[in-house]
């Protein structure tokens, strides 16, 4: 999986930062719409005039989106005490308008106070509406935000609970192929024990990591092809098709030795029963195509059947290519063919 770079930027500075730029743009709006029509000493106190109004619509707007809207997300007594304190101050700032218009010398009686008061109330409303609709945009973001990470974290738990999965049931099925001709052939021990540590050095540090180069995956895969070949008389009956090419591409590790151990356990193993293996990157594109001839089973096997290897990969897949992945399994009951092919990201 890749993601993305982003700035860390916690929801207390967004919260911070958003009504900064949002009255930062207004002011520069106001400004731009008196500088065309005013010059002198009119242009200084329309300025003035300007910078008063935008203060006092900023107090009913900062007393709203950082104390009131928030009071008003909550329940209980706190909710109707927002309420109150939100309708007696919307009847009451009017008259703080007033007075500075009046200390201002702006206005001279009590009758142009009252006009400026109703006035006011337009100005109250729409700073009121402003902090609504910022505050309910960055409350949304700020649930956006969790809510993705949230999903992220149970994504990541996901996947290590599936790959742990993955490992101890391979690492059975290894000591398992070793233990068959250890006795007999130590040169194949000792090959098979190097060829095992270097597969446990690259389950146990390289896939650790969310992406690994696929030229390790495929080393890995090589190292486990190379083992399995010294149970058989006839190892050549492993059809293996893997390009070099990788072209720098990151992969999850292990992603696709559950669909060949599978073959090895299920598969017959004979040169006219092939077990065919292909992996090539073509076009951003990894093409992997495991197929194997299904064996009979014993009434033993059949009843422990039920292994989740195949299922905890599909899943996987899910997780880490959602619409970027295609699967096909075939199982006619005597072929069992497996065609997988993952869309990369540009990047």
């Amino acid at each position: 999986m890749i993601f993305n770079r982003e700035i860390n930027v916690s929801d207390r500075q967004i919260r911070l930062m958003a009504p900064v730029i949002f009255w930062a743009l207004i002011f520069l709006v106001k400004m731009i719409r008196v500088f065309p029509f005013y010059e002198g000493p009119s242009l200084t106190e329309h300025l003035e005039t300007i910078v008063i109004t935008t203060s006092l619509e900023l107090i009913p707007f900062c007393l709203f989106y950082f104390y009131l809207i928030p009071q008003l997300f909550s329940k209980g007594r706190m909710f109707w005490y927002a309420v109150l304190l939100s309708v007696l101050f919307l009847a009451s700032f009017g008259f703080v308008w007033g007075w500075v218009y009046y200390y201002r010398g702006v206005v001279t009686s009590h009758q142009e106070q009252m006009v400026i008061y109703k006035a006011s109330l337009g100005h109250n409303i729409l700073s009121v509406l402003y902090a609504f609709v910022l505050g309910f945009t960055v409350e949304w973001l700020e649930q956006f935000r969790k809510q993705k990470e949230i999903t992220e974290k149970q994504i990541r738990s996901e996947l290590a609970l599936l790959r742990s999965q993955i490992n101890p049931h391979f690492l059975f099925n290894t000591l398992n192929n070793i233990n068959s001709f250890s006795g007999s052939n130590p040169e194949k021990t000792s090959f098979a024990i190097i060829k095992l540590s270097e597969i446990m050095r690259y389950m146990l540090y390289d896939a650790r990591d969310e992406l690994v180069p696929l030229e390790k995956e495929i080393a890995y895969i090589r190292n486990y092809l190379s083992l399995q070949r010294l149970r058989f008389r006839n190892p050549e009956f492993v059809k293996c098709d893997i390009s070099d090419e990788t072209g720098h591409v990151m992969v999850p590790p292990l992603l696709f030795i559950t669909f060949i151990e599978n073959a090895f356990k299920h598969g017959k193993t004979s040169m006219t029963n092939s077990i065919g293996i292909k992996l090539r990157v073509t076009q951003s594109t990894i093409h992997f195509d495991c197929m194997n001839h299904i064996r009979n089973k014993s009434n033993t096997e059949e009843q422990a059947e039920g292994g989740i290897g195949i299922e905890n990969t599909k899943r996987r897949l899910e997780l880490l290519f959602p619409k970027r992945h295609q699967l096909l399994i075939e199982n006619d009951g005597q072929v069992f063919h497996v065609q997988l092919k993952i869309r990369l990201n540009e990047n």
